[in-house]
């Protein structure tokens, strides 16, 4: 039985940050797609253009333009994506 291949939305502005769960994904041979936001801007401007939204959100808190507490206020409050389950 496989498992199911995951839709994950990384918003970190720290490359090194990134480096890491990129290098974890691969040491546990996971096939998942990784969408990459920089600050919490980015990754709305992105999912509101998506055409399938992310399975899980990964969030960084201090970032630049919208940090991680303000982008989770404004997801919380919008009907479509309030419910995407978000590790911070």
């Amino acid at each position: 039985m496989g498992t199911k291949k995951l839709n994950i939305l990384l918003i970190e502005d720290d490359t090194i940050e990134v480096m890491k769960l990129k290098r974890a994904i691969t040491k546990l041979e996971m096939d998942h797609e990784l969408i990459e936001a920089q600050n919490g801007e980015h990754a709305l401007e992105l999912l509101r253009s998506m055409n399938k939204l992310p399975d899980l959100i990964f969030l960084d808190l201090n970032m630049p333009k919208i940090n991680g507490l303000e982008f989770l206020k404004i997801v919380k409050q919008d009907p479509v994506l309030q419910f995407l389950p978000t590790v911070i």
